[in-house]
């Protein structure tokens, strides 16, 4: 069945995001809002902020093949009660560099000025003597909330 579907011009296939919800109706604005703020801070730091899915600390199944000659062997099962604990990727990107930084954290929320301080020490006092702001762009994720 494999050969005859390879013939036919089938193949093993993942998904690919690609279909475009309705735009939300302040879309344009909030670009619009950006770019003002992005001319604002001309010369200064701009940075683009995110936090990425966090990942079980532990011996937890995961995707990816390794070069070994025996299984890794893991747990049945993905409790984050059985963890050693979370890791939070948090990235920093210097948007008029070209560059970004990672911090790997425990936390989602806490560790973040810690990530600003040490890409400051070792990056952006370099990058950017005399700067006294910094514009920081992150969409929030939900982690944020608006106070009124």
């Amino acid at each position: 069945m494999r050969r005859w579907l390879k013939h036919n011009g089938f193949s093993l296939r993942v998904n690919r995001k690609c279909l475009a919800t309705t735009q939300h109706p302040d879309r344009d604005p909030q670009f619009q809002r950006i770019a003002a703020l992005r001319a604002e801070y001309a010369g200064c730091p701009v940075m683009s902020v995110d936090t990425k899915k966090k990942e079980l600390v532990g011996l937890f199944h995961n995707t990816g093949t390794t070069w070994r000659q025996d299984a890794t062997e893991v747990l049945d099962h993905d409790f984050r009660s059985l963890a050693d604990g979370l890791a939070v990727p948090y990235g920093i990107y210097d948007l008029h560099a070209n560059l970004g930084t990672v911090c790997v954290g425990d936390s989602a929320d806490t560790f973040v000025v810690a990530c600003f301080e040490l890409w400051w020490r070792t990056e952006g006092r370099y990058r950017y003597p005399g700067s006294t702001s910094l514009l920081i762009l992150a969409d929030s994720g939900g982690s944020c909330r608006r106070r009124t």
